[in-house]
């Protein structure tokens, strides 16, 4: 996936805005495969990723579990039937 590319760019300061877009645009490519969050992690996070960054990655899946669009099954991320609708209505 291109867009992972910028996701794993060791220099790049992302927003928490844009790790919660990182972490659901994974999750629905991925679908209807739920992904270990280890898996995710290692495809959006570069090897030498600071506690800062694991953390943003972290609060992402955290937020986006909170407003419903994640559904977490023990270590099992995926996207719930909100974020498949809305993809879905997007485009359309």
């Amino acid at each position: 996936m291109q867009d992972q590319l910028i996701y794993r760019d060791p220099d790049s300061c992302l927003s928490d805005e844009a790790w919660r877009r990182a972490v659901l645009v994974f999750v629905l490519s991925e679908h209807p495969r739920q992904v270990p969050l280890g898996e995710m992690r290692q495809e959006l996070l570069p090897a030498e990723a600071e506690f800062g960054e694991r953390d943003a990655c972290q609060r992402a899946v955290r937020d986006l579990l909170s407003t419903g669009l994640l559904v977490v099954n023990a270590e099992l991320v995926g996207a719930s039937r909100a974020a498949l609708e809305f993809e879905r209505l997007e485009t359309a």
